[in-house]
């Protein structure tokens, strides 16, 4: 992933408004699961795992770990949404 807009820092998120992930139809529409969750892609760099991490909509945020060595990462909603589902953690 060459695009820096995809990446974020442990334990948030290196610039939450070039990343603006929000509501928009494409996050209804791409991320959320058959039980209903919504979710983005985070690929932690730290352990070289893939996880899923899951919004708190209490808190309006996506918070989640690394399955490996336990990392935590918040990726705060913006406004205006992005379509992209996918991001890679910088360290």
């Amino acid at each position: 992933m060459a695009d820096p807009q995809d990446r974020v820092d442990i334990p948030g998120v290196v610039n939450p408004a070039s990343l603006g992930v929000g509501e928009g139809p494409a996050h209804r529409r791409h991320s959320v699961t058959a039980g209903g969750k919504r979710w983005l892609g985070i690929l932690f760099n730290c352990c070289h795992t893939y996880a899923r991490v899951y919004r708190d909509d209490r808190t309006r945020q996506y918070r989640g770990r690394c399955p490996a060595c336990g990392a935590e990462i918040t990726v705060p909603i913006g406004p205006g949404g992005t379509n992209r589902r996918f991001f890679e953690t910088s360290t």
